[in-house]
């Protein structure tokens, strides 16, 4: 898997496992790099994702309606549980598009993966405060999440509200079929 060795060359020699923390971060973004990388020219099929009685281009437009709407939002995907983009919002390279996509979907790992040690039930939202933006990642229907990234004058509850009216709107429709 690309990045792996990113991950075992900056580590403590002794140990195995990195010696500082910027440094398994620094390697966790080489890995989420290279899946993107290797990704990008591979099209969305049926067989991998599906949006239930809605083309992508509807989607698409969704998505484009909620940037329009919420000022502060500046980009915004659906992506599947392994990160696989369902819909960008108008303007996002596909580039980017699959960079947010893939690091959504390893947020939302994450997440799962404290749910599941510490039983706290199922994840509905993931907010990463940064000093000039907020990433939003929410569950939005079977495998699959809507990912928003805003500026950083937003009010938090605001943003997770507009998402989750979107998410109501189409959530249901939208489904990510294990591969």
């Amino acid at each position: 898997m690309p990045g792996t060795a990113c991950l075992a060359a900056r580590g403590d020699q002794n140990s195995g496992h990195p010696s500082r923390l910027s440094d398994h971060l620094s390697g966790f973004v080489d890995l989420v790099a290279g899946a993107v990388e290797s990704c990008a020219d591979v099209p969305p099929t049926n067989e991998r994702t599906s949006v239930k009685g809605e083309t992508t281009e509807r989607l698409d437009w969704l998505i484009d309606g909620l940037v329009k709407r919420v000022p502060q939002v500046s980009k915004a995907v659906v992506q599947s549980a392994d990160g696989i983009l369902m819909g960008a919002s108008a303007g996002l390279e596909r580039e980017d598009a699959n960079y947010l996509s893939a690091l959504a979907a390893g947020l939302q790992s994450l997440a799962q993966g404290a749910r599941t040690q510490f039983g706290a039930g199922e994840v509905h939202q993931t907010i990463i405060e940064m000093r000039d933006a907020f990433l939003f990642v929410t569950a939005a229907g079977e495998g699959a999440s809507l990912t928003v990234l805003s500026d950083a004058d937003v009010d938090p509850a605001q943003i997770s509200y507009e998402m989750a009216v979107l998410v109501r709107q189409v959530g249901e429709h939208i489904s990510s079929h294990p591969r």
